[in-house]
């Protein structure tokens, strides 16, 4: 046994590697478990405001409320905004609260340059940098088929 070993040990050996290999090979063409990277979570922040940022908002209503859209729910427990001058608003939330609505208590006052800071925490504690720098000014629609 012992001289078959040694004539035959190194054609065994090979046989035995050469079959793993094939092995190998035929398991990673069939695909085997794919491995899935896990995506990279975006940091939180804006995804859009209304109205869009601009010196001049022609809106026939003062009432309107500003909008921030975030890509996360927002704590608003948390939300600090800041309007300057200073005007008294309301701060509320869409459903998903992924949405801010900044409401006036009373008008936006027409051709005031108003300047706007929100600092936000998305509902994970995430915060929102730097705070968001909205500036607008609201005129009155003219010319419109609907005016007076």
């Amino acid at each position: 046994m012992l001289a078959f070993l040694k004539k035959y040990g190194i054609l065994i050996f090979l046989g035995v590697l050469f079959f793993l290999g094939f092995l190998f090979i035929s398991k990673a063409q069939q695909g085997g478990p794919t491995i899935t990277p896990t995506p990279t979570p975006s940091p939180f922040g804006l995804e859009s405001i209304f109205p869009p940022p601009g010196e001049d908002q022609k809106m026939g209503d003062p009432k309107l409320a500003l909008q921030f859209t975030f890509n996360k729910q927002v704590d608003t427990t948390t939300t600090v905004v800041t309007i300057k001058p200073t005007t008294a608003f309301r701060l509320s939330a869409d459903s998903l609260e992924r949405t801010l609505y900044i409401s006036p208590i009373e008008e936006w006052k027409y051709n005031q340059p108003y300047q706007v800071e929100v600092e936000a925490r998305s509902s994970d504690g995430e915060a929102l940098t730097p705070p968001i720098q909205y500036t607008f000014k609201v005129t009155p629609i003219t010319n419109s088929p609907l005016s007076e």
